[in-house]
């Protein structure tokens, strides 16, 4: 239920130039907006206030009638609080958007998460026959649960940059996203893994003060709802873990399979020993005492799998089991090499 206050100006021709509105409130919303009619048939909007929503813009499913249904709009934004959800919001959000042909040609908006303290910088820019996008989050915890992401992450740097091809019909997109020096707190995901490979003292750390990460880097490639992350690492002092795998955000379900490593700054010191570091580590991020896992289905509540003869095995015999689990034309070709 909208409260609303304002007027409209028309030309001589009755087709409106104008839509001023002094006070447009609901839940989470409590602003001013000023809507210009352009010759071309778009709309430049002014919005500015004390709050505003974009959790119904979420929450909508596309309609597929509407895709064609492309209209150019400018907008400037000037709002203390921008909200994601009933409990999550950025504050002090300022910038500028430009859509042209249904795509967002610009944009460049900047906020704070958290108690306000953390800058947030969002940014796309056209680059030629595409367009480069940019994140930068001094809070990589406070922004992910300001924008109601992920709750179980504490602290952190969050960068994510890459890039749109707009010469294809679906605009893929090519990035990669890193996370330096967070905590991860209470996840029932990593905490399932981490129990079915029996890594207790691992367990007791994610139900008490949690684990710290030092890095987390992955390469990022979107087309069509499809997401595919190939060799994403992850490593701290207690715990390290390589993935691979896909996202489909049709059916919101995922399959990847990775390396979950325990005590990864001791397990890691193998990989510096030239060739028996190859041999018993089996390559970058694996280290000598390991677990083989996989995950498939829903993705808040995917099917999760540990390979039982993958734990304290050796790397180079971990890649012999996987022989195991590949489809048979597959199986031949490795057993070939």
């Amino acid at each position: 239920e909208w409260k609303l206050a304002g007027e409209s100006k028309f030309s001589d021709s009755e087709s409106p130039q104008s839509i001023y509105f002094d006070n447009l409130s609901s839940d989470n919303n409590d602003f001013s907006l000023n809507v210009l009619f352009m010759e071309n048939g778009g709309y430049q909007l002014d919005v500015r206030g004390s709050a505003f929503s974009l959790e119904r813009l979420f929450e909508e499913e596309e309609d597929e009638s509407k895709k064609d249904d492309m209209t150019d709009m400018i907008v400037d934004l000037k709002v203390d609080q921008l909200w994601f959800g009933e409990k999550n919001k950025l504050v002090n959000v300022s910038g500028k958007v430009i859509s042209r042909n249904d795509i967002w040609e610009l944009v460049d908006l900047e906020g704070f998460s958290g108690e306000g303290d953390d800058s947030v910088r969002f940014s796309i820019e056209k680059n030629g026959s595409g367009r480069n996008f940019s994140l930068d989050a001094k809070n990589a915890g406070d922004f992910l649960r300001s924008i109601d992401f992920y709750e179980n992450m504490q602290d952190g740097n969050l960068i994510f940059k890459g890039s749109f091809d707009d010469s294809v019909v679906d605009h893929p997109f090519l990035g990669n996203l890193i996370m330096k020096d967070y905590h991860i707190v209470n996840a029932p995901l990593l905490t399932r893994l981490a129990s079915m490979a029996s890594f207790t003292g691992v367990v007791d750390q994610l139900s008490g003060e949690g684990i710290k990460f030092k890095k987390f880097t992955t390469p990022v490639n979107y087309q069509s709802d499809n997401i595919k992350l190939e060799k994403g690492r992850a490593f701290g002092n207690a715990l390290g873990y390589t993935f691979s795998g896909e996202i489909d955000l049709d059916d919101d379900s995922c399959k990847i399979e990775g390396t979950l490593v325990p005590a990864y700054s001791i397990n890691s010191l193998f990989e510096k020993i030239p060739i028996i570091g190859d041999i018993l580590g089996g390559g970058r991020g694996e280290g000598l005492i390991a677990a083989n896992f996989q995950m498939n289905g829903d993705i808040e509540d995917p099917d999760v799998s540990i390979n039982p003869l993958s734990i304290l095995t050796p790397g180079i015999l971990r890649d012999l089991f996987q022989i195991f689990e590949l489809p048979f034309k597959e199986k031949e070709d490795a057993i070939a090499e």
